[in-house]
């Protein structure tokens, strides 16, 4: 598709059924979110630029009756400029449909695309609530401060971009990340509540005594998935730190490299459950995981991890500690199929 051209079809459903029926349509992006903020869908006459998803409200269709046609187009328009060269975007077309006596949920909802230009734009862009999918084009000097997210996707598409949450927090994601360190901190939790969830990424900790590349927060729980936390510079870094308690900590299929201190660090208490499972941590000084004080609050799960930490090959329990002892978990603890430098290691430390 080049800078014009516009694709248009007509959607008409029927209900052949001998029952009263419920249905409704939508569309869905699924993939090139950016190339999709620059097109216009047209639904039923009504244009929708920068469209991420469109769901209609439920209406009631008789039996043996086809509705109206539904024309839709898709449109990229003139004024698009050279920054769409060479993308793809894919979008489906979704019908449902119930018995009129079935119980249905939601209304009708449209959610746009952005894509942020600037560290204000991209606060903006998290901010408004009627954006549901964030795509970063470039990299984006300083740290974007942003407060209550919900039903928020942020895709950093392989770009430098810095995120301090300061508000509730409600099915967040931040994927594809790819940070320098320059910022210090790449995702900051501190003074968030909720749940976010970080895949995908490859995230540095600045230099400087407690720098991180993830600060955590004690009502903030995070999942990070499928991800590398790494240091550069110098000072006591920390892959995931904070100088307090914190909210529950999931981390799975990650892997953690060159920090001078511990790779996972809660001073406090943790506030949930702790689960770290097919990671790798490379020449982490200080160790794997470390908590003090209150220890954690619900269970923890150490499993299929591996650990090359030199300098620890007979000293296990300053890999996985709360403070200078074994972790202290209220609601048990799972420790099994780890390695340590090649050796098996699967005692509850």
């Amino acid at each position: 598709i080049t800078p014009g051209d516009k694709v248009s079809f007509t959607l008409t459903v029927a209900n052949t059924s001998n029952v009263l029926a419920q249905y409704r349509y939508g569309i869905y992006c699924t993939s090139g979110q950016y190339l999709m903020s620059g097109m216009i869908v047209t639904i039923g006459g009504t244009a929708y630029p920068a469209l991420d998803h469109y769901v209609t409200a439920w209406d009631e269709l008789d039996p043996m009756e086809p509705v109206a046609d539904v024309e839709i187009s898709v449109e990229l328009p003139v004024s698009a400029g050279n920054e769409y060269q060479s993308l793809s975007t894919s979008f489906y077309i979704l019908v449902e449909a119930v018995q009129a006596n079935g119980v249905v949920e939601g209304d009708a909802e449209i959610g746009y695309i952005s894509a942020p230009d600037t560290v204000e734009e991209l606060k903006d862009a998290i901010n408004d609530p009627n954006v549901a999918y964030v795509a970063v084009p470039k990299d984006i000097e300083g740290v974007a401060e942003v407060g209550n997210v919900a039903n928020k996707i942020i895709d950093a598409a392989g770009n430098n971009i810095a995120l301090k949450f300061t508000g509730t927090m409600d099915n967040v994601k931040v994927t594809n990340i790819v940070n320098d360190g320059a910022a210090g901190t790449s995702i900051n939790l501190k003074s968030a509540t909720g749940d976010i969830t970080v895949e995908d990424c490859a995230l540095v900790s600045g230099s400087g005594t407690g720098a991180c590349a993830i600060a955590l927060g004690p009502n903030a729980n995070i999942t990070l998935k499928n991800s590398d936390i790494s240091a550069e510079g110098t000072g006591k870094i920390y892959g995931m730190y904070y100088s307090g308690s914190s909210g529950s900590i999931i981390v799975d299929n990650c892997t953690f490299s060159g920090f001078t201190s511990w790779a996972i660090t809660a001073n406090s208490t943790v506030n949930g459950d702790v689960a770290i499972t097919n990671c790798t941590f490379n020449a982490t000084s200080g160790g794997v995981f470390k908590t003090l004080g209150g220890g954690i609050t619900g269970t923890f799960t150490f499993t299929d991890n591996t650990m090359n930490c030199p300098g620890h090959d007979n000293d296990s329990a300053k890999l996985v500690v709360s403070g200078n002892n074994p972790v202290v978990a209220a609601g048990g603890k799972t420790v099994t199929g780890n390695t340590l430098n090649g050796a098996a290691w699967s005692q509850n430390q």
